[in-house]
């Protein structure tokens, strides 16, 4: 009993690090954008521009999903760096995120085990509570 007590209790500690690590990175996160920077390649429809004979001309969007409907915001030329690492950082913002909630699960799940095992200990290896005689 109080190896798998030190166990659990090692196992939150160490999820409790994780979950230190994982909030200070969220917190350090600064300018983000939700979408993806994408390249559309258009005709424009003059007669005789290069787009005809299959040269397309090329242009940087931020493709943005909301309410199940896709929109695209043009970029200037020059913002598709600045654009594309805010939307990284989004990208990575989430996933810690997903992983904090995951990580809490884990801990509360640990917890739960820890409560069973100390009240076991309490009322006897057999889940019964000891009768007073």
């Amino acid at each position: 009993m109080s190896q798998d007590l030190s166990r659990l209790r090692q196992q939150i500690y160490k999820l409790q690090r994780e979950q230190a690590r994982l909030i200070q990175r969220m917190l350090k996160s600064r300018g983000m954008v939700k979408g993806s920077v994408v390249t559309l390649a258009r005709r424009c429809g003059k007669p005789g521009c290069k787009c005809n004979r299959g040269e397309k001309h090329k242009s940087k969007y931020l493709s943005i999903s909301e309410g199940g409907k896709t929109r695209m915001v043009y970029l200037k030329p020059g913002m598709e760096m600045k654009v594309g690492e805010a939307a990284e950082r989004y990208r990575k913002f989430r996933r810690a995120r997903a992983r904090l909630v995951k990580v809490q699960k884990e801990v509360l799940n640990l917890f739960n085990q820890l409560e069973h095992i100390q009240r076991e200990e309490l009322n006897g290896k057999g889940g019964k509570k000891k009768s007073k005689s």
